[in-house]
């Protein structure tokens, strides 16, 4: 323990501003962990994480991931007194190591940029939001920066120790998220395209994703499964389009929760104006690029540019949009650092330029003001990212659900005998399963998709039928999108609540 407090002291000595930032990122991945309230996504994970047998059988039901995250939650949620707590401790955990291995990817891919860099990624409401959700975005976050860093690494200098320990990411990849795989690809493509390593070290390279593509064969079956009945999963997906590409790249810095739901257009905006600055900062440094910054551009320009191409085709063959700006959470380790490298580099360039060096000026003096106004944007870009973090804590605070509060309020106005019918399955599983696990819980029968997969859940079947609705002379009813109610939650007799409209 002294020895490994002896390394890390003198690390920080010699890198204070990188422990600075840390210190920041996970500040803010732990800051009001628990504040918001449990969702459904979260809530799947959860019963399935804490389910006694089955769980395997329950992923390809209710669920539609790949098992790892459910896993290793299974191992971890024992030594905690609140499943929420352990759900979103574990995700934190995952997000403050991934922004560590952060520091030593971005050193050895940009030198000159990596405090910007990190500052970006610290701060990505993005990622702090990944960091906070009991899913399993912020473990897909830490094996993607781990990876991306043995990529790097092979392409200078072949090693058999780190290219197994690359193959080892990869399969767990593989079994955290389906998106995973595209990484996977665009890795291994991004190092073909380059001669000197194919001339290398090709077919070890090739072997190495054959055997990343041979072991997750087993999982197939399960695959397929779940495309046939967790449909569900697919309702917030949109087509491929510049529109939502811009939207993605957008969320990188400003997040904002549920509002960026509310408000896609802001962020789409956002997004065309980081893409525009990129692609104008490279344009003035087009020729000032040294060789390394010229490399690490090319490696983040394919690894982003491959995944999307690759999901247009699937979208195309499959005819059904398969994208969502959460699932490309490994693209800021990409993105971040050509964004620093045009504001740092090519915003800036125009101030090392005379007058007169080839290079006319911009009539009365432009030039001098474009680089003048280049000096502050990293500034700007990092009071941009800082904004983002603390709209993404704003959003929390305002648009929380309050689950803890209705589910105390149903307790006080309602006997725990009364039973309580959701009118539709929204907040469903998180009161049945976390919340209000004491009462029992129903959901009218109604679409028969929706049935199937409340059926899948552990316990009593959570699903009433309107003949037996009928007989009920009083139920708590959760009205989420206030459709009979003034509030969330009303009381009522089972046939007034059919004549309401919550029959079929």
């Amino acid at each position: 323990m002294p020895k490994t407090y002896a390394v890390c002291r003198d690390w920080v000595r010699r890198n204070p501003v990188a422990a600075a930032i840390l210190l920041l990122g996970a500040a803010l991945r732990l800051a009001w962990l628990t504040r918001q309230s449990l969702w459904s996504d979260e809530a799947t994970t959860l019963v399935v994480a804490r389910a006694q047998a089955g769980a395997m059988a329950m992923l390809g039901a209710v669920d539609n991931s790949p098992p790892l995250h459910s896993f290793l939650l299974r191992l971890w949620l024992p030594l905690w007194s609140d499943a929420l707590v352990g759900l979103r401790a574990f995700s934190a955990l995952c997000g403050i190591g991934a922004l560590c291995l952060c520091w030593p990817l971005f050193r050895s891919l940009m030198p000159g940029r990596a405090p910007l860099i990190l500052f970006l990624a610290a701060c990505s409401s993005f990622w702090i939001h990944a960091a906070q959700t009991g899913r399993h975005y912020s473990l897909f976050l830490l094996l993607a920066v781990g990876q991306i860093g043995l990529a790097w690494r092979l392409r200078g200098s072949w090693s058999g120790r780190a290219a197994a320990l690359y193959a080892a990411l990869a399969v767990a990849g593989v079994y955290t998220h389906y998106y995973y795989h595209l990484l996977v690809f665009s890795l291994g493509l991004s190092l073909l395209l380059e001669r000197r390593f194919r001339e290398r070290a090709l077919k070890p390279w090739l072997a190495l994703h054959a055997v990343v593509g041979l072991s997750f064969l087993p999982w197939v079956p399960t695959l397929l499964a779940q495309q046939r009945i967790t449909q569900s999963a697919w309702v917030l997906t949109e087509r491929l389009s510049p529109g939502l590409i811009a939207q993605a790249f957008g969320t990188f810095l400003v997040d904002a929760g549920y509002l960026g739901l509310a408000f896609p257009g802001w962020v789409r905006v956002l997004g065309w104006v980081l893409l525009l600055v990129v692609a104008a900062g490279f344009w003035r440094m087009r020729r000032e690029a040294t060789r390394d910054e010229a490399a690490a551009a090319r490696f983040c320009l394919l690894n982003l540019a491959i995944p999307l191409a690759v999901v247009a085709v699937a979208e195309t063959a499959l005819h059904r949009a398969i994208c969502q700006p959460r699932y490309l959470v490994a693209f800021p380790v990409f993105f971040f650092p050509l964004l620093a490298l045009a504001v740092e580099r090519g915003w800036r360039q125009g101030t090392a330029v005379p007058e007169g060096a080839g290079r006319p000026p911009l009539g009365g003096g432009g030039w001098r003001g474009v680089a003048g106004a280049g000096r502050a944007a990293p500034l700007a870009l990092a009071f941009a990212a800082a904004g983002g973090a603390c709209a993404h804590y704003a959003s929390n605070i305002v648009l929380d659900s309050r689950m803890a509060a209705l589910s105390d309020h149903i307790r006080r106005s309602s006997d725990r005998r009364d039973p309580i019918v959701h009118w539709g399955d929204l907040q469903y599983i998180e009161l049945r399963y976390y919340y209000l696990p004491e009462r029992a819980h129903f959901v009218l029968e109604r679409d028969p998709s929706e049935v199937r997969r409340i059926l899948a859940f552990p316990g009593y079947p959570g699903v009433v039928t309107p003949r037996r609705l009928a007989a009920w002379p009083r139920c708590v009813v959760i009205d989420p999108l206030r459709r009979a109610f003034r509030h969330r939650v009303g009381l009522a007799s089972g046939p007034a609540m059919l004549r309401l409209g919550g029959g079929p």
